[in-house]
């Protein structure tokens, strides 16, 4: 077959350990069939022993809550719509992370998903290799957009205040979440004057 965006011809290659998917000799975008992918995943978790499943999932949890570093923007190679080359249908766009901008093309009754070779590279830096279903479901996508939405409050928010002024209201409005005396807090915050006799 050939490639979805230069022509060139594609072949058949290893994209990760045991993983193969056609490659583009030219460009190197990789059409991923998603069959291929679940077996792939299934091997990979059959070969995990019960504390070896237990240890991803930690490590798993722990990278959840470490502040993600900074990534390389990629830029979107092709945003225009591209065709499945088997049914000839429309691709849809499916963004992989919030701190990504770009989209990678999926043809949902092919089971196939094209990413531009800096795209794949992305997937694989971000280690979401291992994530691809989840990611391409309507949850993992509702997921995405509502990190973006965060990302975006946060950023009016710093702008707003100031960077060290929105720190210091972060953490003020993370110690009240987690205080007892959260309501009574609020409402001597709020009030014009806490030491003011209440009127009869």
């Amino acid at each position: 077959m050939q490639c979805l965006t230069c022509k060139s011809q594609m072949q058949t290659q290893e994209v990760a350990k045991g993983l193969l998917s056609a490659v583009c000799t030219a460009c190197a975008g990789v059409w991923l069939d998603l069959r291929v992918y679940q077996r792939w995943i299934a091997a990979r978790q059959s070969a995990l022993t019960p504390s070896q499943l237990n240890d991803a999932a930690s490590t798993q949890v722990l990278a959840s809550e470490v502040e993600p570093e900074p990534l390389e923007p990629v830029t979107e190679a092709t945003p225009q719509a591209l065709r499945c080359p088997q049914c000839q249908n429309l691709l849809q766009k499916y963004r992989i992370a919030s701190q990504q901008a770009f989209r990678v093309d999926r043809c949902a009754p092919c089971h196939q998903v094209w990413f531009d070779a800096p795209e794949w590279r992305s997937l694989n830096e971000q280690g979401l290799l291992t994530s691809l279903t989840a990611i391409l479901s309507d949850r993992g996508q509702r997921d995405i957009r509502a990190a973006e939405t965060r990302e975006r409050l946060a950023q009016m928010y710093q702008q707003r205040f100031g960077a060290a002024d929105y720190a210091q209201a972060a953490a003020v409005r993370e110690w009240l979440a987690q205080h007892p005396q959260r309501r009574h807090i609020l409402a001597y915050l709020s009030a014009p004057d806490p030491y003011a006799a209440p009127a009869n």
